[in-house]
């Protein structure tokens, strides 16, 4: 028993470096491309940008629910804002040189569609302020995200 244990532990130790290096080789192939291209600065910079747009769009909102006998409560989400934060949790800002491309899946239900059509000049307002020496687009929609993008001044 304690001889498969073992072979498992080893096992798990092995499948466990391959996957770290091939994480290191894709991030080692995208910083190449980047530092060929000039860009190192700008791929943290799209690396923050993310970070900031998937904070900016995240909604939060918690309804306290009271049972019939009026003694306990409990904090309910909302399921239509779970959604959407499932949705946008997944959000890309790509910047290069002279582009900016910002993706933000479009969430599946209709009312969390809603939701981020409503904000839609919000976010475009949010990404010009951060990137005041870029045009941005209108929000179009491409396939199953919202694409809005820049070009430089």
């Amino acid at each position: 028993m304690a001889q498969v244990i073992k072979r498992v532990g080893s096992y798990s130790l092995i499948v466990g470096i391959i996957l770290l290096v091939i994480l290191f080789i894709l991030i080692g192939i995208e910083w190449i491309i980047r530092i060929r291209d000039k860009s190192l600065l700008y791929w943290f910079k799209s690396i923050w940008q993310t970070i900031q747009i998937r904070g900016f769009l995240k909604q939060s909102q918690v309804v306290q629910k009271t049972t019939n006998n009026g003694q306990q409560q409990a904090n309910v989400i909302n399921s239509v804002i779970e959604s959407f934060n499932e949705a946008v949790s997944g959000s890309i800002v790509d910047i290069k040189k002279n582009t900016i491309i910002v993706m933000i899946p479009i969430p599946k239900t209709q009312q969390s569609q809603a939701i981020l059509g409503s904000i839609q000049s919000q976010i475009k307002d949010e990404i010009a302020s951060k990137n005041s020496k870029y045009y941005f687009s209108q929000p179009l929609r491409v396939g199953k995200n919202l694409c809005i993008t820049g070009n430089r001044k």
